[in-house]
């Protein structure tokens, strides 16, 4: 039997997304799609509830690829220019804004549901009204 090696590397562009593309300041750039980030960085934008400017600042370099992260970093950065890119982004990856990363693929629930074993409710089968009195309300304090 030959020794066979499991070829991650054809697996993985094989599942590769198609990344963003985006153009800014006269020239295209490319985002990854957020599967093919790396899981460090997964996991501070996955930790963030909400981006300061400074944040989306200091993570966009990191998602370009290391030739145009130097070309990045040499842009005109608005405040608005980042959180439209990063809010489209975000909807290109399948995020909706305001909901954790890590849900955007998730399945539904593989347990079986649940068999209702009877026919029973809580309403009652009487054709008729209670015979109790109605209980009293409470008395309020006297003023002292």
């Amino acid at each position: 039997m030959a020794d066979t090696v499991f070829d991650l590397d054809a697996v993985f562009a094989e599942q590769r997304q198609a990344p963003f593309r985006f153009k800014w300041d006269g020239r295209e750039w490319e985002l990854p799609h957020l599967h093919d980030i790396d899981i460090h960085l997964l996991n501070r934008i996955h930790e963030a509830e909400s981006f300061s400017a400074d944040e989306v600042m200091d993570l966009f370099p990191q998602l370009f690829a290391p030739r145009d992260r130097v070309e990045w970093l040499k842009t005109p950065q608005p405040a608005l220019m980042l959180t439209t890119l990063f809010t489209q982004w975000m909807e290109h990856v399948g995020v909706t804004p305001g909901e954790s990363v890590g849900s955007g693929d998730s399945s539904s629930s593989t347990e079986p549901k649940s068999k209702q074993t009877s026919t029973g409710s809580t309403a009652s089968a009487s054709p008729k009204r209670s015979s109790r009195r109605p209980r009293k309300t409470a008395t309020p304090p006297a003023n002292s």
